[in-house]
């Protein structure tokens, strides 16, 4: 038997060809076949286990109006694609970098405090990045201010970097060509007054003489955030800093800053018995680095081993204790030239410590 071909629906007696077909004066062929979806839920389950939710899908051919197809939603949900992963943009760090500072800054191409002031302040470096650099890069540092030599590094370590004793380039180049006159006032180059931060006290640093405290001392104070009753509460521990007419009641504006204070008279000529316990020794008896500092030092009785980390060493807490009791520099300078022994590491002479700053005022 011969199978001929049949038309679509014809097993139904329809004519889809016809019923799609569009023809004059007719809107029927404005209508599409148009497939939609229902999906229908219900419980199954036996007599032991509870009914577990089931669902099915029923798909539905009909004809739709075109107009309605395109209004009508899709069924077809939009596939939920995993956003890409972005990584966070890491901002270049544009900043000069420590060694470039310290080549451009300072005394020479090794880091020292000018270079110290100039990151944190201009550059944005904190302490912390200091600290991890220098700690990466002990060669950047001079010997002074190496670890354990109370220099820089135990400065920076300690988290107070005394900005005071930070020199400029210029300077430097200055003092390398000076020559001190004898007998003069001035013993090294001038130097300008600059702010400063973290230094044990009023720094003396500027102007023609370490030594003294002058005019350009004062500008670098007050540049500091010292107030003048600041200033004028230190002058007058350290009236041996002033002199000509800087002194009380003198001429100049420190001079009648400290007006009011009585000019420190001259010591009286020490007789035998002061003079062994002043240096350190008691009578009938030889001298001792175990006597306690308030009879080695006149006039100076906070002057103490305690306030560090070693009671047998002089370290920088120590001064600073000395300086809240009173001390003045000469005083404390006294007691490091005569108690050498209680100096280690850094703080010995040539170390860049205590002895080296204390020197001046010997």
């Amino acid at each position: 038997m011969k199978q001929g071909l049949r038309k679509a629906g014809g097993l139904f007696g329809l004519d889809l060809f016809k019923l799609f077909e569009d023809s004059e004066g007719s809107e029927q062929g404005d209508f599409d076949p148009a497939l939609s979806f229902s999906t229908t839920s219900k419980g199954r389950g036996g007599l032991t286990y509870l009914p577990q939710p089931q669902s099915a899908v029923t798909t539905t051919l009909a004809l739709m109006p075109r107009s309605q197809q395109v209004q009508a939603p899709s069924d077809l949900a939009q596939p939920q694609l995993p956003s890409p992963q972005t990584e966070e943009p890491v901002e270049a760090d544009n900043r000069k970098s420590l060694q470039d500072i310290a080549r451009d800054y300072g005394q020479t191409a090794l880091f020292g405090h000018q270079d110290y002031k100039k990151a944190t302040q201009d550059y944005g470096y904190s302490n912390e990045d200091i600290q991890n650099y220098l700690s990466s890069n002990p060669y950047m540092l001079a010997m002074s201010n190496r670890e354990g030599q109370g220099g820089l590094m135990d400065e920076v370590s300690r988290g107070r970097v005394d900005t005071s004793k930070a020199i400029t380039r210029d300077f430097a180049n200055a003092q390398q060509g000076f020559t001190a006159t004898p007998g003069a006032q001035q013993t090294q180059a001038f130097r300008n007054a600059q702010s400063y931060s973290g230094a044990p006290e009023i720094s003396t640093n500027f102007g023609q003489d370490a030594k003294y405290f002058g005019k350009e001392d004062l500008a670098a104070a007050r540049q500091s955030g010292y107030s003048d009753d600041n200033i004028k509460s230190f002058l007058q521990k350290n009236l041996d800093l002033l002199r000509g007419p800087n002194t009380p009641g003198g001429e100049s504006e420190i001079g009648q800053m400290t007006a009011g204070f009585a000019t420190p008279s001259p010591s009286p000529s020490p007789t035998p018995a002061t003079a062994a316990v002043s240096s350190g020794a008691s009578i009938g008896a030889a001298s001792s680095p175990s006597l306690e500092p308030e009879r080695i030092v006149r006039n100076a009785p906070e002057i103490r081993l305690s306030a560090g980390q070693s009671a047998e060493y002089f370290g920088h807490k120590d001064v600073e204790a000395a300086k809240a009791g009173g001390a003045s520099n000469k005083q404390i300078a006294k007691y490091i030239s005569r108690n050498t022994s209680r100096l280690r590491g850094g703080n010995v002479q040539g170390g860049g410590g205590l002895y080296d700053e204390y020197a001046k005022y010997m």
